[in-house]
């Protein structure tokens, strides 16, 4: 008698049934467990990264009755090439955040070209812009004129005397595709950052450099002066116009230089228009739709429960009971000979943990005046 479970409803079915069934039927029960649990038959499953084998053994004769292999397509790419084998998700989620960034882009330079268009800063019309962004298709206009403008020397001219609507509006296009990094407090202060100090092996010149070098003239003056001569062809001795790493603040305070200067020959560009495209002079943080940055999605969805008070979620990293709490637990956990620091020296430290910015364990060795 041979028993086969196809399905697991089909197992849990006929187990609901015996138990079901046990006061009457004690006898017929003890059978078929018999049955189930005294096959003479053994499987042996090998289970790879890629493929699963089995092998069924009669255990009576020790002859093998079937056997067999399924081989699947592994779970990652570059399988067996070390460092660079990576899994299918990392490459999906790469693609992914890709398309995501090119359609911000795209959306950002759509609302710029409206803006440029309703103040007479671009060649194009609403409906051709519309046409294009629903189609794809760039219209037969002098759009293509007004792209192959030359945007450094533009950037050069518009610092020192007037240009036309049309060439201000191809400026401000270039700057929204090419915004510079952003660095705050937290980053600004890595010296050995290589988007401070460059890259000589790869050619890329640091911020530090950039800022240097645009002390006396703006970004777009400098750029132009190191630009190849139009008609000659391009040489590696040539200094590059990109691999740059330029600041945001570079762009911003370049803008509204150009802008100054420009305002005084047309009186359609009025403060209210500055701060929409490029934002106040006195911003802290460059705004606009130039220097539009999409704020970060909330993550407090993530924090789970606290493990003391299950009613409660756990605090942010960031903040500054957090914080305090694990200065507590690193000065707790100093000792000096076998015996830990008592309390003016845990608040000697504690002051010091707050009032720098990074600090080695030695200064605190300094600190306290501790020799071994």
């Amino acid at each position: 008698m041979i028993l086969k479970f196809k399905k697991k409803s089909h197992r849990s079915g006929i187990k609901d049934f015996i138990y079901g069934i046990k006061p009457y039927c004690d006898k017929i029960e003890q059978q078929i467990k018999n049955i189930i649990f005294t096959m003479p038959n053994k499987i042996g499953i090998f289970i790879d990264v890629n493929s699963i084998g089995w092998t069924l053994i009669n255990q009576e004769t020790k002859d093998i009755v079937a056997m067999g292999t399924h081989v699947f397509s592994p779970g990652s790419e570059n399988f067996g090439m070390g460092r660079r084998e990576t899994s299918k998700k990392f490459n999906k989620r790469i693609f992914r955040l890709r398309r995501v960034r090119y359609a911000r882009i795209r959306v950002r330079k759509i609302h710029l070209l409206k803006i440029l268009i309703e103040n007479k800063m671009c060649p194009l019309s609403l409906d051709e812009l519309n046409s294009w962004s629903a189609n794809k298709v760039v219209p037969e206009t002098n759009f293509d004129e007004w792209m192959c403008l030359d945007p450094y020397e533009l950037r050069s001219k518009a610092v020192y005397g007037q240009i036309s609507l049309h060439e201000l509006g191809r400026i401000l296009y270039q700057i929204s595709s090419h915004r510079g990094y952003r660095f705050g407090e937290r980053n600004s202060k890595l010296v050995e950052s290589v988007l401070k100090e460059g890259s000589p092996e790869e050619g890329k010149v640091g911020f530090a450099e950039m800022r240097r070098v645009t002390r006396e003239e703006t970004l777009g003056e400098y750029l132009h002066s190191i630009k190849t001569i139009e008609g000659k062809s391009y040489t590696k001795s040539n200094t590059r116009i990109r691999n740059r790493v330029c600041t945001i603040q570079m762009y911003f305070n370049e803008i509204h230089a150009i802008w100054n200067v420009q305002q005084e020959f047309f009186h359609n560009l009025r403060d209210d228009l500055r701060n929409i495209l490029i934002g106040s002079p006195g911003d802290v943080d460059p705004s606009g739709v130039l220097f539009f940055q999409r704020a970060l999605k909330s993550q407090k969805h993530k924090v789970g429960n606290c493990m003391f008070e299950p009613n409660k979620t756990r605090a942010c990293v960031s903040s500054f009971e957090y914080q305090e709490v694990e200065a507590y637990k690193f000065i707790n956990s100093i000792e000096f000979s076998g015996h830990p620091l008592n309390a003016s020296q845990r608040s000697e430290v504690l002051g010091y943990f707050f009032t720098h910015y990074r600090f080695k364990f030695i200064d605190i060795k300094r600190l306290l005046n501790l020799e071994y």
